[in-house]
């Protein structure tokens, strides 16, 4: 269970449930299902907090869980964009960012999960 306390009411929502948190202006927005709450912290406290789950930072702004992700793909790249874009799918059909300086780690702990998880 995650824990959160934010102007005197304390919320808990079951891990697996939470998709992803991000930051926002509050501070951290936690994503569970249809349902998004915010409270005050860091998005590192949040992972520091999550070290021994299957959560991995994807971006600056998101923590995702890998339970939650349904696909990675690198977007097709268009003269508007920069450099093509890499994002990941959700089951709930969400799609979070993968930034280039991340993407080294996030394959690495994404296939590690995989692994572990695989029949």
């Amino acid at each position: 269970m995650f824990k959160v306390e934010h102007k005197g009411s304390c919320l808990t929502v079951e891990i697996n449930d939470i998709e992803y948190f991000a930051t926002c202006e509050r501070g951290v927005a936690l994503y569970a299902g249809k349902n998004k709450h915010e409270f005050g912290g860091k998005l590192s406290e949040v992972e520091k907090r999550l070290a021994g789950y299957d959560f991995v930072r994807c971006h600056q702004s998101f923590l995702v869980n890998m339970h939650h992700i349904a696909k990675i793909e690198r977007m097709k790249w268009s003269p508007d964009q920069a450099r093509k874009n890499t994002l990941i799918t959700l089951k709930s059909g969400r799609q979070l960012p993968l930034s280039k300086h991340r993407e080294a780690c996030f394959k690495k702990r994404y296939n590690d999960y995989l692994m572990r998880h695989s029949v």
